[in-house]
């Protein structure tokens, strides 16, 4: 009997570990960020074209309840607090937000989180938009970084991706 009750508590505290650390709820680029909130925007789409949905779907929350030290550009990993608003972009609380680390390639000034603030504060974003992050690239021939971005609320048939150049400086 002893052995059960040790089995079932050590398996009840298991699953209330990988709960509390288990995977985030979203994980994207903090595309804006405004009075104690940020914008995160993942750059992996889904596919919801088999339920009559798009074919290339972002998710996007306005997370509050964030760390001040938290930056336009970074790539976070986000862990909510509570439920989600039915919106686009949804809405949220943040229980944990995780960092991921910047990189900056040999020869590089700018990281590629400093490229990407660069871009995202760029005239050319219009502000109303949901920004996706598809690609940070940078070419040390040419000294600059190209940043391809997605717009995910322009009506069908307008200009849905561009590239943008930041010189690495």
């Amino acid at each position: 009997m002893k052995k059960i009750i040790s089995v079932t508590l050590f398996s009840f505290l298991s699953i209330l570990l990988v709960g509390c650390n288990g995977a985030p709820d979203t994980e994207g680029y903090v595309v804006k960020k405004e009075e104690g909130r940020i914008l995160v925007v993942s750059s992996e789409s889904e596919d919801f074209s088999s339920s009559g949905g798009l074919k290339e779907a972002y998710s996007a929350y306005w997370v509050s309840k964030v760390p001040e030290d938290v930056e336009l550009g970074q790539k976070v990993r986000v862990w909510f607090s509570g439920p989600t608003t039915d919106s686009y972009p949804g809405g949220a609380g943040a229980k944990k937000v995780s960092v991921i680390k910047s990189k900056k390639p040999d020869g590089a000034n700018l990281s590629d989180t400093q490229a990407l603030r660069k871009a995202l504060l760029n005239e050319k974003i219009d502000e109303n938009e949901v920004i996706v992050v598809k690609r940070i690239k940078y070419d040390t021939k040419l000294d600059n970084w190209t940043i391809r971005l997605r717009e995910t609320l322009k009506t069908p048939g307008e200009p849905e991706e561009f590239d943008l150049q930041v010189k690495d400086k």
